[in-house]
């Protein structure tokens, strides 16, 4: 059975696929240091207490769905980064974190983003308590 999309669904995942193009059209090209500006403003670390409230949903969904029909990498990192890039389109504050964890004291780190919007994640929300926050930024 195929399940029918509206247009304003349609819209949404044709603007998250671009962003998420263009996120990682950045991240390839652009050095670090001139991708900060586009994070924000790196603020303190703070405990992680998120809602579980679904008033972005529909932007997270559309990004998922838009990963699914990409044919470059689409991480964790294009994926914060394109919901921030959304997020700014509509005047909307959002915070992204970059963590990190070690699965095994012999295996190697694991690197991680995700994206809150007032206190709601949008990306990368799997087990986001497993990761030490090293720093976060908002704007």
């Amino acid at each position: 059975m195929i399940k029918q999309i509206t247009i304003k669904d349609f819209l949404l995942f044709s603007e998250a696929w671009i962003f998420i193009a263009i996120s990682r059209l950045i991240l390839v090209f652009v050095p670090f240091s001139k991708i900060l500006p586009l994070l924000g403003t790196r603020v303190a670390i703070h405990e992680n207490t998120y809602k579980n409230e679904n008033h972005f949903k529909h932007i997270s969904r559309a990004i998922t769905r838009a990963c699914r029909y990409s044919f470059w990498r689409t991480a964790c990192f294009e994926q914060a980064l394109c919901a921030k890039l959304m997020l700014k389109l509509r005047n909307k504050k959002s915070t992204i974190y970059f963590g990190v964890r070690k699965e095994a004291p012999e295996k190697e780190l694991l690197a991680h983003a995700w994206l809150i919007c007032n206190e709601e994640i949008i990306t990368g929300g799997k087990h986001t308590e497993l990761y030490t926050v090293l720093s976060s930024f908002y704007s």
